[in-house]
């Protein structure tokens, strides 16, 4: 219900200052080319911060391949056990 009602204020601000200049629901698939970004730590950004992933997961499959932090110092810093840690990087 949350994320329904941030949706919502986020499209209403966009709508107030953004109207009719460009619409965000329509994404043309020809203007990303998976090889347009050169940078390997980059593109391995955008893979860890897919819309498919759990938020969660984003953060934990951030942290862990990008950051290089070990499980027990991810668990540590959001205050979690490792095992909702390995949980997490198992639905990433």
């Amino acid at each position: 219900m949350e994320i329904l009602r941030q949706r919502a204020n986020r499209r209403r601000i966009l709508d107030q200052y953004l109207p009719n200049e460009l619409d965000l629901q329509e994404v043309d698939p020809e203007r990303f080319q998976p090889n347009e970004v050169h940078d390997d730590l980059l593109r391995m950004l955008f893979v860890c911060s897919d819309d498919s992933i759990p938020v969660e997961s984003q953060l934990v499959l951030g942290l862990k391949i990008l950051c290089g932090f070990d499980i027990q110092e991810i668990g540590f810093r959001l205050f979690t056990t490792e095992a909702n840690v390995y949980k997490r990087l198992g639905r990433a």
